[in-house]
């Protein structure tokens, strides 16, 4: 992004906790509190990167998008893919979507397939699927031949990534994990809706397939050139083989597996105009660009700072001062009644457009398959609870849909 664009970028390795969150609608406030900024002398504009915590849990560590891709040597390709093929699971049960819902990304050509393989020291990793948007783009990876013990995170060493030969991405990326948030925001199966929890409390993990194979799975996002990903031509290079424990990676299998092919994708977002106040809060939403796997809310919001008290661990206090942010745009009320707390994945802008304005964005990618035109109202939080209380109704702004163009 550019200089006069933003002011602040800020991209941050989240540490996941072996418990997951008591409450996958309270994680999302979390992320926002535990933002690290580097100075508040100017508005700002943060450009932020998050694992998931909520629908799954991904790599403990931060991968950064370079290195050229390597030639292809080893790979072998079988082009073609015919109209609704078969999902990734990650895609599929990871991102809860319908047959009707897989079906239509695949008619409006935001869904494409990849089935390009390479092997090499006895893995086969294959580039299966890919989700795009004006935004974001999530691919997934079919990983045979490898295996981890149970309770040990599989990861791959390092992930290289160019898309139309540039690097202007962020990116998370791991293993599918089985897991998503249940209605409650407990951590589920995906595949039976049952606990992931055991007797103590403690994560179990899905990582092998029915098959015996894992998915990897990339997600990526740029907010600063529209339509950046959509029918560009990706490169990427995954390395070694492993397992991961509190960011460390262990080497277990050296190997490169290359790729490269066209990303489809299209612009199927709905921009919904709504210029509504919330509240005494001093933000204004004005428009919520929504398409089935991410959005992208714009305000106006006059500049406020806040001082913050924290306590030190000698027992001492200290003063910081920094901006409020307007509220998050955390869920949806669908025309059916449902209900939908908290859809958020990962990867997104938070902050001023500018120094010289009130323009404020909020925008990230979803942790699920949604229909924009079944959107009834907006949620916006308005209140954080505390404890092991869930959110309800009281914690939010409500906002009708407005004109959509």
């Amino acid at each position: 992004m550019s200089n006069d664009r933003i002011l602040r970028t800020l991209q941050q390795d989240v540490e996941i906790p072996e418990v997951v969150r008591k409450k996958a609608d309270q994680a999302f406030a979390k992320i926002r509190a535990e933002q690290e900024e580097t100075g508040m002398d100017n508005k700002k504009v943060v450009s932020y990167n998050k694992k998931r915590t909520g629908r799954k849990v991904f790599s403990k560590r931060k991968i950064a998008a370079v290195a050229a891709v390597a030639a292809l040597a080893t790979a072998t390709v079988t082009a073609g893919a015919a109209a609704y093929m078969k999902w990734s699971t990650g895609m599929a049960e990871g991102m809860q979507a319908t047959e009707t819902q897989q079906k239509q990304l695949e008619d409006n050509g935001m869904a494409a397939f990849t089935s390009q393989s390479c092997t090499d020291a006895g893995v086969t990793v294959t580039a299966e699927q890919s989700i795009t948007d004006n935004y974001n783009s999530h691919i997934s990876f079919k990983v045979e031949g490898f295996q981890v013990e149970d309770g040990q995170q599989p990861d791959f060493g390092s992930i290289s990534v160019l898309v139309d030969g540039k690097e202007d991405l962020n990116l998370d990326a791991g293993f599918y994990d089985g897991i998503i948030a249940g209605d409650d925001g407990m951590p589920v199966r995906a595949s039976d809706g049952s606990s992931a929890l055991d007797e103590n409390g403690d994560m179990m993990y899905y990582y092998v397939q029915e098959d015996g194979s894992m998915e990897f799975d990339i997600n990526m996002n740029n907010y600063s050139e529209k339509g950046f990903f959509i029918g560009k031509d990706i490169q990427v290079e995954l390395k070694d083989l492993g397992t991961v424990d509190k960011a460390e990676f262990t080497k277990t299998l050296e190997g490169t597996w290359s790729f490269e092919w066209t990303l489809g994708g299209a612009d199927t977002a709905k921009t919904y105009t709504l210029n509504q106040p919330l509240g005494d809060s001093g933000a204004t939403i004005q428009t919520v660009e929504v398409s089935p796997i991410s959005v992208y809310a714009e305000y106006n919001f006059p500049l406020q700072k806040e001082t913050i008290t924290t306590e030190n661990e000698d027992g001492t206090t200290s003063e910081s001062t920094t901006f409020k942010e307007a509220p998050a745009l955390m869920g949806i009320k669908l025309k059916d009644g449902t209900v939908i707390k908290n859809m958020y994945m990962g990867g997104g802008v938070i902050g001023y457009q500018n120094n010289s304005s009130d323009d404020y964005v909020y925008a990230y990618a979803t942790d699920r398959i949604i229909d924009p035109d079944q959107i009834a109202y907006f949620l916006f939080l308005n209140d954080t609870p505390v404890g092991d209380q869930g959110l309800t109704e009281d914690n939010f702004y409500e906002v009708a849909v407005g004109e959509n163009q």
